[in-house]
């Protein structure tokens, strides 16, 4: 029993440390790109912490909204793809892109920023936002449990929450702009909506489409994101080169 009872002590604070570095090791995939962000870009710059604190509050406020919005009007969803639920879901997801507009044009905080910084700023605070609200706790309660693969994906969502989040806040302030060019204006409007209707109805449909395996639908999002940022770059990067051309 002596023996048994140095044993087990062990056992346990070995099991313990092992998940736990388990469980750091995914928080830190996790958020350790949106740090990189804030710290390596012009938002440490300009020390606007407080935009990205507000984009967070303001994604938290509009998810309650949300969340009341899906409960009172969405029918539940079951666990097979139903389009008259997703389509629902899509309508109550414009949400954030009215949140995502009121943070570029009427909030007061960031107001005399530059366009790619106020974009950074709003869009890290959103994004961080989600994946906190999204995948902390479960990382928390799942990834102690022992070493799996999914809390792996998992954390690597985080960091195309976070493309997607920048993309579309960029595609929402070029949408705003009054001087952007109209030819490209039908571009913008078309890639806002795969982002807020198309994305997601597919994304969905893999997750739940039992002949599709969840790295698949992982990567297949991932790559449609990082298509739509590049975009939303080159996009930004045109406006921007232009006016300061107009400007000379």
């Amino acid at each position: 029993n002596a023996e048994y009872m140095g044993i087990a002590p062990r056992r346990f604070f070995g099991s313990f440390s092992m998940t736990f570095f388990f469980f750091l090791n995914c928080a830190l995939l996790s958020y350790a790109p949106y740090y990189a962000t804030y710290k390596f870009t012009s938002l440490s710059e300009y020390r606007e912490l407080s935009l990205v604190l507000f984009s967070a509050f303001v994604h938290v406020a509009t998810q309650l909204c949300k969340m009341f919005a899906l409960a009172t009007f969405v029918p539940t969803g079951e666990e097979t793809f139903h389009v008259g639920h997703e389509i629902g879901k899509v309508i109550v997801n414009f949400a954030d892109l009215a949140g995502l507009y009121f943070l570029l044009n009427k909030a007061k905080v960031g107001g005399g920023l530059d366009g790619s910084v106020k974009i950074l700023g709003v869009g890290l605070g959103w994004a961080l936002a989600e994946s906190i609200l999204q995948r902390l706790v479960p990382l928390y309660l799942g990834a102690k449990e022992g070493f799996d693969l999914q809390y792996i994906q998992m954390a690597l969502q985080s960091s195309v929450t976070l493309v997607s989040g920048l993309s579309v806040t960029a595609l929402i302030w070029l949408w705003s702009r009054r001087k952007f060019e109209k030819a490209l204006l039908p571009v913008v409007v078309f890639m806002l909506s795969a982002h807020a209707i198309l994305l997601p109805i597919i994304t969905n449909y893999l997750y739940l489409s039992p002949d599709v395996d969840r790295w698949t639908t992982f990567g297949t999002s991932a790559g449609l994101n990082v298509a739509l940022a590049l975009v939303s770059k080159v996009l930004v990067s045109r406006y921007q080169s232009r006016q300061q051309h107009a400007a000379r």
